[in-house]
């Protein structure tokens, strides 16, 4: 008997997933009570830790430094602004230094706080513990000129003090450092006026001893050397003296070498007249050339009695010198005053008396009364 086959039911595969999310929450979920036995374990220990760390407080504060603006400088009609430096990243690292904080530890005890009792010199935990940023303005950190200075610690009012103590010492700091600068300032500006006021004093002892002891003759502020006033005046009246016998020896000459060459005497009595008589004022007189003589005498007469008085020689001399000048003069006006009485009649004079050679005679008295004055201001004048 033929037996038949046995047959075994076939199992069907599981239809491919569609995507992952399935079988990750079915994992899940096969396996929820492991995942939240973890999570209550780690809460747990989160528990356990919160109990066991201390607590941690933060106080905060602000701190508005000024910034030095730029200075506008005008360089021949164009607006420069010249350079300015920002620091506020220095005041940060100034703020946070051992040398500010130490100060604060010392001057408000702060070792003596419960949150250090433990540390001999709490500086360094401080130091640690306090942060310094620059504050954000419209979110552009590098415009803003506000410090927010931040610490943590593990008692609240402590926080609050060491944080005031910090502050104070930076204040402290910058008052002792800018009165120091100004007191140096003054003190240089002080020291700079009285060298000054000295040098000046010096100066001007100086000038009054030179103008009380120079050769000078003061106008107000102006200084004129009296000696180089008088060689002037000297000199203008030997140049006046150069110029009057000048003429005088061209007349001189003229009149002689008409004599020589047989010209009318009655023509040359009458050029005598009137020569004599253009330079006289008043029935012959000679005022002019009497004071062009006179002149250079009275000047020298003044000087000396400015320098040495009346009684000195030379003013005596000079006074007779005057004295004679004035009698020649006076002659010499009486004999002109003859000679335009007779020039009009005849050139020889019917009394004897000749014109002509009155005249030459005249020219050459005055020619060398010229030259004596002239030597004798070349003498002063060396």
């Amino acid at each position: 008997m033929a037996q038949e086959p046995e047959s075994f039911p076939m199992e069907m595969p599981d239809p491919p997933a569609s995507s992952a999310g399935p079988n990750l929450w079915g994992v899940v979920l096969r396996r929820k009570w492991i995942i939240v036995f973890g999570m209550l374990v780690g809460l747990g220990f989160g528990y356990l830790y919160f109990l066991q760390c201390p607590p941690v407080f933060q106080a905060d504060a602000q701190v508005l430094v000024i910034r030095k603006q730029p200075d506008v400088l005008p360089v021949q009609g164009i607006s420069v602004l010249s350079y300015y430096e920002d620091y506020l990243p220095t005041h940060i690292g100034l703020i946070k230094s051992p040398w500010i904080v130490g100060r604060a530890v010392k001057k408000r005890q702060l070792h003596t706080l419960r949150s250090y009792a433990a540390l001999r010199d709490p500086t360094a935990s401080i130091i640690a513990a306090l942060s310094v940023n620059r504050d954000s303005k419209d979110g552009n950190v590098s415009s803003s000129n506000i410090l927010r200075l931040s610490i943590r610690g593990p008692i609240a009012e402590e926080c609050g003090t060491v944080l005031n103590a910090v502050m104070e010492s930076y204040q402290d700091f910058l008052g002792d450092t800018y009165q120091d600068v100004s007191e140096k300032t003054l003190h240089l500006i002080t020291e700079a006026k009285d060298e000054l006021r000295a040098d000046l004093k010096e100066k001007g002892d100086r000038y009054l001893d030179f103008r009380k002891h120079s050769p000078l003759l003061w106008t107000g502020k102006a200084g004129a050397n009296i000696h180089q006033q008088r060689l002037a005046q000297f000199e203008d009246a030997r140049s006046t003296l150069l110029v009057k016998k000048a003429d005088l020896v061209g007349r001189l000459k003229a009149v002689e070498n008409a004599l020589q060459n047989g010209g009318s005497r009655l023509a040359l009595a009458v050029i005598a007249a009137r020569s004599a008589g253009g330079t006289s004022t008043g029935s012959g007189g000679l005022a002019s050339p009497l004071d062009d003589a006179i002149f250079p005498l009275l000047l020298q007469e003044k000087m000396l009695l400015e320098d040495y008085g009346p009684d000195y020689p030379g003013v005596q001399e000079l006074r007779r010198k005057i004295e004679l000048t004035k009698e020649h003069y006076t002659q010499r006006a009486d004999a002109i005053d003859k000679a335009n009485q007779m020039a009009g009649r005849d050139g020889d004079g019917g009394d004897g008396f000749d014109p002509i050679a009155f005249y030459v005679e005249s020219l050459k008295q005055e020619l060398q009364e010229s030259e004596d004055i002239y030597n004798s201001l070349t003498e002063a004048f060396e």
